[in-house]
């Protein structure tokens, strides 16, 4: 059959939609799956349908009204059937959906093609833009390295003129730290002349003072005008090298006046000689004074006890106290002891030697930090004696011990040895030594009780180690004069600052320390020294070195010297309540003697110059 044209079915196309309804009405309850369109099950099954459709459809018409029946039969004596018209249509809409479907791919294809070229035109620029860069840094890198090698030569010329000048302060500094430590060897070589001339000049004084025959005197008069000369000398020159440069013709001027001072001793020795030889009468009460004077110091090195001495022996040892007590000759001893004098210059010359072994120690930056550790070893370990148990005191005693035998001891998280530098236990015996007599000073003076723990370690090291002894002595009589017993002078050309400070006093800011203050200070540390005399050493050692036979030569020659105001009181007081206990029960009778002694004769003089605090504190 030939195929209509499709604008001639367009009219009929709404008689169509009018009749599928229809039919669609009939047969919506036996249909239930597509029927048209390329989901329908099969066209086989449609034109199945299509029969009884027609079947169906042809009963149903007659029940129509006549007009619409009418009409009906007009018009589909004119319509094509509609499995046709479904065909045509179906083929007509694959024909769009594939035209359609063509044009959207070939769309596709030409977008694909342009994003295609214009992602090579993007490469293209890039890469270009990538060459020219690469070429402008190489221009650069060869237009830098063109730079480099002419400026080679400068740079290298500048370098060198640099190593060169860096050379020259490398041995500029090395010179001038070698020319500093000989100027600080010479500088410690002119103050060890200055000590050794301080000695020999005190001694001088001291021995013209106590020259009372009028001849001589005169005789000595000179040398002492040569003396002062030379004290003054002596002290421009020290004080001098001190805000200059040291160089050896100042060391060999300060050695002259050493010379110098040396030979005046010798002339005033020669003076005292030729004394000696024209007048026997008064050789002969010299010695009388002499064996007066060292009386009590035999007495105590012979191990005297109750038991050896007669009762007229103490009777008159007494008695000789209470004449020199009342001698109103002006002499050495108004000051101090011969004996007393001597054993202090000993112990201060021994010190001065000892100080000086390590001078370099001092004044070496390199072992700036073995200082520092030596001092903080020291310090944390002194301070932290306390009387808690034997177990604590022997530890401490075991670090400190270690430490000036030149073993390791481990101090809190750092080890340290002292025998690192070759004085090292030198210094260490001198710092341990100074901090023993500055703990009188800061904690035993406000707890008297803490004295004897530090006074049983100091003796049992002082028998392990005789020369930290010495030491100890000399600090003590530094800072605490009065345990020599001795009440210093004043020089001819002495200030009043250097007069207070030989006397135990402190000045801070240009002012003395108030007098109960230096009270205080000198109570903590004699009341540790006294602590030592009668304290006793750690298992296994023989005895106390410095024992309670120098407590009596000690209150015998502080009670045949004038008393002084506040110190005198202050002294016995602290004696008396530190080792009054201990010296009766080993002198019995003989220290009943020397307190009557005190009691009925010496404080009465004291009082005529003194009624102060410390006067009635011994009183009571």
């Amino acid at each position: 059959m030939k195929m209509q044209p499709v604008d001639e079915l367009l009219p009929h196309l709404e008689d169509l939609k009018i009749s599928a309804f229809r039919k669609a009405i009939l047969i919506k309850n036996a249909v239930h799956d597509v029927t048209i369109g390329p989901n329908s099950n099969s066209m086989k099954h449609v034109e199945t349908n299509d029969h009884n459709f027609h079947t169906n459809t042809a009963s149903d018409v007659k029940n129509l009204p006549k007009q619409s029946s009418i009409q009906y039969k007009k018009s589909s004596q004119e319509i094509l059937p509609f499995p046709q018209i479904l065909k045509e249509i179906e083929y007509e809409r694959q024909k769009d959906v594939k035209s359609a479907v063509d044009y959207h791919i070939r769309k596709f294809e030409i977008f694909e093609e342009q994003q295609q070229a214009n992602r090579k035109q993007q490469w293209f620029l890039t890469q270009q833009k990538y060459i020219k860069k690469m070429q402008d840094l190489e221009q650069t890198i060869k237009c830098a390295l063109k730079e480099y090698e002419s400026n080679k030569s400068i740079y290298h010329n500048k370098l060198a003129l640099c190593y060169q000048e860096l050379e020259e302060q490398r041995k500029k500094s090395a010179e001038l730290l070698e020319l500093k430590k000989k100027e600080k060897e010479l500088l410690s070589e002119c103050l060890a002349f200055q000590k050794s001339f301080h000695i020999i000049y005190h001694d001088i004084l001291m021995t013209i003072k106590n020259c009372q025959d009028e001849i001589f005197k005169d005789k000595l008069q000179s040398v002492w005008k040569e003396c002062k000369e030379l004290s003054d000398f002596m002290s421009s020159l020290i004080s001098k090298l001190k805000s200059t440069n040291v160089t050896i013709e100042d060391r060999q001027k300060a050695e002259i006046i050493l010379i110098k001072i040396n030979n005046l001793k010798t002339e005033v020795n020669e003076v005292l000689l030729q004394k000696d030889n024209s007048n026997e009468q008064q050789i002969k009460q010299t010695k009388t004074a002499s064996n007066l004077t060292s009386s009590s110091t035999l007495y105590s090195q012979n191990n005297i006890s109750t038991d050896s001495v007669q009762n007229i022996a103490e009777e008159d040892n007494v008695q000789n106290i209470a004449q020199d007590q009342t001698s109103n000759n002006t002499s050495l001893d108004d000051y101090v002891s011969k004996s007393s004098f001597k054993f202090y210059s000993d112990i201060m010359a021994f010190y001065g030697k000892y100080a000086e072994t390590f001078n370099e120690l001092i004044y070496d930056n390199q072992y700036k930090e073995f200082r520092f550790d030596c001092k903080k070893a020291v310090n944390l370990t002194v301070n932290a004696i306390s009387a808690v148990n034997s177990e604590h005191i022997r530890d401490k005693y075991v670090k400190l011990y270690n430490l000036i035998k030149g073993q390791n001891v481990v101090i809190g998280d750092f080890q340290i040895n002292a025998s690192k530098h070759p004085k090292g236990i030198q210094y260490c015996i001198d710092l341990l030594a100074k901090k023993f007599v500055l703990q009188g000073d800061l904690m035993i003076s406000s707890k008297p009780e803490a004295a004897f723990s530090f006074a049983t370690i100091i003796i049992s090291l002082w028998n392990e180690c005789p020369e930290f002894g010495k030491v100890l002595l000399a600090y003590f009589f530094k800072e605490c004069p009065y345990l020599v017993p001795i009440y210093i002078p004043k020089m001819v050309d002495q200030t009043d600052e250097e007069f207070y400070e030989c006397q135990g006093y402190k000045y801070i800011d240009g002012k003395v320390e108030r007098q109960d203050k230096f009270l205080k200070r000198m109570t903590g540390i004699m009341r540790l020294y006294f602590a030592i005399l009668i304290s006793h050493p750690k298992q296994g050692q023989n005895g106390n070195p410095h024992n309670i036979k120098i407590a009596w030569s000690w209150l015998a020659s502080v009670l045949k010297l004038q008393p002084r105001i506040d110190i005198t009181a202050t002294m016995l007081h602290t004696f008396l309540e530190t080792v009054g206990y201990e010296m009766q029960s080993h002198y019995k009778m003989q220290f009943f003697k020397l307190l009557r002694f005190l009691i009925e004769k010496y404080i009465p003089s004291l009082k005529r110059i003194d009624n102060g605090g410390p006067v009635v504190r011994l009183e009571c």
